[in-house]
């Protein structure tokens, strides 16, 4: 399964709240084989991490395309304008455009580390997330690539949504823009299409209900999506049906609303089923463990070998007493063995085990 990931361009190159959606990238990433992610922001900043020009007229445009983000208000203009009329000395010049140069590289810095772009790294490594360049080309003015970037932004998620094979994760200023391309015309999209991005919307609002899901890290992610290849595939289908509930798109201003329902009343109960079933499963182990250790606590005193007296009195012990009943310990063992690896299978059958399991991983615990 492909996913692209759409989060839209920011107000400018270097603002602190820069985002390049590192919430829906790690869903995408758990949930889907192969992710792009096209995001203005992420394109940008990887252009100018990139990029660094020696020349200093290159760098006094690069920094005049920022100085608004980097305080400099109209200066670097100012200095090439009177370095071009020959009115400073070029070393004078550059030393004052390097202590500029120094700022715009620790903004920079800051910029690719709060964005969540430098998160990425060991999911671009391992070969499953892409970053669109958005058609981005040498630094001439940041202001000017940075338009270029957003309208190529908006092509290449028209494509995804309307035509491409991935399926479309996009945020909630890209949703409502793609809502009102759809309601003016101007991109058409099939029922099937629209559904597809439905079971993509409802499976990233599922996975980030994951308990501390938002503090886990990109390679923690992939480790926990390694593990549970088998269980994805159930979790998938399960995704489709539920997904099949919600009437409108992933663009309409009621699909958040539609999600959480469907998770409240659909997704939440499966996976507590799955936490019961796993609960016995882990009582049949405990059991199969006590008749190793401590066999005798099992057998009364006055009674036959062949017998088992359990104490507890909830439904599960009852059966389980009832089914091991007249059997050797040697059999009473084995048969709760078996009924713990037939019990685990049927919990991981379940279509809602990945996301009982992703949570535990998350959380460190183990599984069983």
């Amino acid at each position: 399964m492909h996913l692209t990931v759409g989060v839209g361009p920011p107000v400018s190159a270097l603002p602190s709240e820069i985002d390049v959606g590192l919430p829906l990238v790690k869903a995408a990433l758990l949930y889907g084989d192969r992710v792009t992610l096209c995001s203005p922001a992420a394109s940008v900043l990887l252009r100018l991490q990139d990029d660094q020009p020696t020349a200093l007229a290159d760098r006094l445009a690069v920094l005049s395309g920022l100085a608004h983000d980097l305080d400099l208000d109209d200066r670097p203009d100012r200095l090439a304008a009177v370095l071009g009329a020959g009115r400073i000395d070029a070393d004078q010049a550059r030393a004052t455009v390097d202590g500029w140069w120094r700022r715009y590289r620790r903004a920079l810095a800051d910029a690719v580390r709060q964005s969540g772009l430098a998160e990425l790294v060991p999911a671009v490594n391992a070969g499953r997330l892409t970053v669109e360049t958005l058609g981005i080309g040498p630094v001439v003015r940041p202001a000017d690539f940075a338009q270029s970037a957003a309208e190529t932004y908006a092509w290449v998620v028209s494509e995804a949504v309307a035509c491409g094979d991935a399926t479309p994760l996009l945020d909630a200023e890209t949703a409502r823009g793609v809502g009102r391309a759809v309601a003016a015309g101007r991109v058409d999209v099939s029922p099937a299409r629209s559904a597809r991005a439905r079971n993509g919307g409802l499976a990233a609002h599922t996975l980030q209900q994951l308990p501390l899901f938002e503090k886990a890290t990109v390679a923690e992610i992939l480790d926990v999506r390694a593990d549970l290849d088998g269980p994805l595939v159930r979790f998938r289908a399960a995704i489709t049906d539920f997904a099949d509930e919600i009437a409108g798109a992933v663009w309409d201003a009621d699909f958040s609303a539609e999600a959480a329902r469907v998770y409240r009343q659909r997704v939440a109960p499966a996976v507590a089923d799955v936490e019961d079933a796993v609960a016995s499963v882990g009582y049949l182990r405990e059991l199969v463990s006590r008749y190793a250790e401590r066999p005798g606590q099992f057998v009364p005193v006055t009674a036959p070998l062949l017998t088992v007296a359990l104490t507890s009195a909830d439904a599960l012990s009852q059966t389980v007493a009832a089914t091991l009943s007249g059997l050797s310990l040697a059999a009473n063992a084995a048969q709760a063995w078996h009924a713990s690896r037939d019990g685990r299978r049927e919990v991981q059958a379940r279509r809602l085990f990945f996301v009982y399991a992703a949570g535990r991983r998350l959380a460190g615990r183990a599984v069983w």
